[in-house]
């Protein structure tokens, strides 16, 4: 149980510092509204409390906060940042949607940017999505897709509701329908991605 908690700590946190073609990640409560990507680059290398900002390139050469990936920065970006991949904005974002919100996928962008991409594709806010938009957005070209919110939400959903109808509070009692509910969310994801049965390809 134990390493479960840590599992989930892990993937609520910032996994690392990607910077994207439109878009390099920093904490808003420090980043100015424009900046050089000199600025980005050191701002992120500093940066402790997760990931919260995008940013898109100016015409100056700034940055300022955008919506989605422009397809014409990609090869240029990652040549000058040498970023192993990239965590592009297509539509989504982090957490659960309001109720009544049906996100939408620009998935003809996300067309458009594989074709010039140099590197794996990342998804951020990939929860809560439609499966049919998430399903062909992995066929398309998305290597990695995260999914916290999705897992995070099935475990404490099922552990309220044992401790509403039972009272109970030994851990193992009330956190192991959580644990498995959780697990059945990830291996429901990993066959929408398409990645069962690639436990060989890992290196």
């Amino acid at each position: 149980m134990k390493n479960f908690l840590k599992i989930i700590a892990s993937i609520s946190m910032a996994i690392c510092i990607i910077a994207t073609p439109a878009h390099a990640f920093a904490s808003s409560a420090k980043v100015p509204q424009k900046m050089s990507l000199s600025e980005i680059e050191v701002t992120a290398a500093q940066l402790s409390d997760g990931i919260t900002v995008l940013l898109t390139r100016n015409d100056d050469g700034t940055y300022t906060q955008s919506i989605y990936t422009n397809p014409e920065d990609v090869i240029d970006f990652v040549t000058k940042t040498g970023v192993d991949c990239l965590a592009i904005a297509i539509g989504t974002a982090h957490g659960i949607y309001p109720k009544g919100f049906v996100p939408k996928l620009q998935l003809e962008l996300l067309e458009r940017i594989k074709e010039v991409a140099p590197v794996p594709l990342v998804l951020h806010g990939g929860s809560n999505n439609p499966d049919d938009e998430i399903r062909r957005a992995c066929q398309i070209g998305i290597r990695k897709v995260n999914i916290s919110s999705d897992f995070k939400y099935a475990f404490f959903k099922k552990v309220d509701e044992v401790i509403q109808e039972t009272g109970g509070f030994v851990p193992a009692k009330v956190l192991t329908p959580g644990i498995n509910d959780a697990k059945q969310v990830i291996r429901e994801k990993m066959e929408l991605f398409g990645s069962l049965g690639k436990a060989e390809l890992y290196r």
